[in-house]
């Protein structure tokens, strides 16, 4: 049999971006992922990150200069809180963010974070799903 998967330009009901899977069989369709960015409180993210993980909020006191998240399991929108909560931190200098689920939109919204963050000394991302364009984005920052 031959099996392929293709992208039509087709909108579920809320409006999002629906793939298609033609597997030979019988046709299934799901909505395609909406970014992370958009699921966000961008307001306040403090308050997302203590909705989120509370755990991880505790850690990140204002006077808090190194944060250990070693192996909590962060992901992509986790991970974007964060972010913005280090480009506004004046006292965080080491974030270690070591073997997590961290992706791409993470990654690029950590390296955004570095532009404006003029603090940070240790950024550790080692044992993440970080690619290419991370790592692009690490190197313009």
């Amino acid at each position: 049999t031959h099996t392929h998967t293709h992208m039509a330009n087709k909108r579920s009901r809320r409006g999002a971006p629906v793939v298609d899977h033609d597997d030979g069989e019988e046709s299934r369709k799901e909505p395609a992922a909406e970014p992370a960015a958009a699921r966000l409180d961008n307001d306040n993210p403090r308050a997302e990150l203590e909705t989120r993980r509370p755990d991880l909020a505790a850690k990140w006191e204002k006077k808090t200069s190194i944060l250990y998240f070693m192996g909590q399991n962060i992901d992509d929108e986790t991970g974007l809180v964060v972010a913005k909560l280090l480009a506004n931190s004046k006292t965080v200098t080491t974030l270690d963010i070591f073997n997590n689920k961290l992706g791409d939109e993470a990654g690029k919204a950590l390296a955004e974070a570095l532009k404006t963050n003029k603090k940070l000394e240790v950024l550790n991302l080692q044992n993440n799903q970080l690619g290419d364009e991370t790592g692009k984005a690490l190197a313009e920052a």
